[in-house]
């Protein structure tokens, strides 16, 4: 049992840091997107005859493993913060013949339903679940296309 909570942590950490690193580059391809944006303005208004470009990311994740039976699924809402509050659904998931327990949580204001955010929070458990048992191969494409 202290292997299986050991593991759930571990892959709540890597999780975390890919979420991290996935940000600072979503980040940056979008600044830069916004960057190159301004610049080609620039350019196309001095220079009418060249062709407006523009850069494009696309990073995809996949896993090997599928969640073959979920049960003992269980909602808890509490308050996090004034009106919002965070709903953290846990259950038992079987990949690969073993079982292992899933958790995952979604804050959520007043403009959501508490059904909707413990879907969202079951929907989280279920993408945290896979990520630490399974290998996971992320792929980025670059892409950079002209108009004219």
């Amino acid at each position: 049992m202290r292997e299986i909570f050991s593991l759930f942590a571990l892959g709540a950490k890597l999780f975390v840091l890919y979420i991290g690193i996935l940000t600072v580059v979503i980040g940056f391809a979008m600044n830069s997107t916004d960057n190159q944006k301004h610049a080609k303005l620039d350019v196309i208004e001095e220079k009418k005859d060249e062709k407006p470009c523009s850069y494009g990311v696309n990073i995809s994740s996949t896993t090997s493993h599928t969640i073959q039976k979920i049960k003992n699924v269980k909602f808890n809402t509490v308050g996090y913060y004034e009106d919002v509050n965070q709903c953290i659904a846990t259950f038992d998931a079987k990949i690969d013949g073993r079982w292992y327990i899933a958790e995952g949580s979604y804050i959520y204001g007043p403009d959501i339903s508490e059904s909707q955010a413990c879907k969202q929070a079951k929907q989280k458990a279920k993408v945290n679940i896979i990520s630490q048992v399974s290998p996971e191969y992320v792929s980025s494409e670059t892409i950079y296309e002209c108009k004219g």
